[in-house]
C-alpha cells in the first residue's frame, strides 16, 4: 500500500483528536479495520480517496494517512 505524504494542513489538523471529534468533523460514513482504524472513502469521478485514521490506546488520533 502506498501511503501519501501526511503534512497536509487538513491531515495534520486531525491528529490529537478523539474518535468522537474525528466523527463530529468528517461524519459516520465510514468503516472500520481489524486494526481498529477509520476509514473515510470519497469517490471523485471514477476515482476513490481513502483516509486511514489510526488511533493510539488511548482513543486519540495519532497517524492520518491517505492513499
Amino acid at each position: 500500500m502506498r501511503k501519501n505524504s501526511n503534512t497536509s494542513p487538513e491531515l495534520i489538523a486531525l491528529t490529537g483528536k478523539t474518535k468522537k471529534e474525528i466523527i463530529s468533523i468528517l461524519g459516520n460514513k465510514y468503516s472500520e479495520n481489524p486494526e481498529g482504524s477509520m476509514i473515510y472513502a470519497t469517490r471523485i469521478f471514477f476515482t476513490t480517496k481513502k483516509m486511514f485514521i489510526s488511533f493510539n490506546d488511548h482513543d486519540i488520533v495519532e497517524i492520518v494517512y491517505t492513499e
